[in-house]
């Protein structure tokens, strides 16, 4: 039994084994964390330029046991291929969508991303691809409703001028107050803070509903309900955050470094 091997393993599938039971939590929408947390992974604690913790002490990465350093190499390869490099656009732009309407991360900004996107995937395109979203199928229905509140709120306005008389045809209208955008209202919001364990994201869009109508009542719940734990996010983090809670076994290299490339290619 390698007891080194075991403890240079755990502080690196920790996080891995932490991010899996939130994203599998089923009380609150999780597809919002998947694109916060896996570069958070792949920028920090797997990135072989950062070092490790271990018993108290720092580790630099190539002073790791060689198969607990190529088990962290592959996974950091691996995690930004999956969710960043290979995955398809439609997919990254549900998730960036999904993201920029979790106010814990409406600023996330993708810091560290570069490599995986060419520098492409950034806060701006992701509030885009939000804002494209919004004007093609539900700013039309926000502008209907508009427009009908505008209709009744004038004849009610028609009704009190038969009941009266003008002192003068020549007072100017009244110009009408400029509408304004639910998107442009929920963004310049104030983002939550994003290490709320206890945050509510459904009962958050449930108290918005008088401030954005039509963003809380369809489009945050359309983008929010699919579940973060796909099949591909189950293989990766379901299976390293298992690993790290039968690390009390023994392990031996050989059957690590094997567990670790299991992880990222089953």
């Amino acid at each position: 039994m390698d007891w080194k091997i075991i403890q240079q393993s755990v502080p690196i599938l920790e996080p891995v084994a932490i991010y899996s039971s939130i994203m599998e939590a089923t009380k609150h929408p999780t597809v919002s964390l998947v694109l916060p947390m896996t570069a958070w992974l792949i920028t920090r604690e797997l990135d072989p330029v950062n070092a490790v913790i271990v018993s108290g002490k720092e580790l630099k990465h190539e002073d790791l046991a060689y198969s607990v350093r190529k088990g962290r190499e592959d996974m950091h390869t691996d995690y930004g291929k999956r969710y960043f490099e290979d995955l398809p656009l439609t997919e990254l732009e549900d998730l960036c969508i999904a993201t920029m309407l979790d106010p814990r991360f409406k600023n996330f900004d993708f810091d560290g991303m570069a490599r995986y996107d060419s520098g492409t995937l950034t806060r701006e395109r992701s509030v885009a691809w939000l804002r494209a979203a919004w004007d093609a199928d539900w700013k039309v229905e926000e502008v209907q409703q508009v427009e009908k509140n505008a209709e009744e709120k004038d004849m009610h306005v028609v009704g009190a001028f038969m009941q009266r008389r003008l002192k003068s045809a020549s007072v100017p209208a009244a110009q009408k107050p400029v509408e304004r955008d639910e998107l442009d209202q929920y963004l310049a919001l104030p983002q939550e803070d994003q290490l709320d364990p206890d945050f509510d994201l459904l009962g958050y869009w449930e108290r918005l509903r008088s401030v954005v109508p039509n963003m809380a009542r369809i489009m945050a719940r359309q983008f929010l309900a699919p579940p973060a734990t796909t099949a591909g996010v189950e293989r990766v983090f379901s299976r390293a955050g298992r690993m790290h809670g039968d690390l009390q076994k023994a392990v031996s290299e050989g059957t690590l470094k094997h567990s670790l490339k299991v992880a990222v290619n089953l």
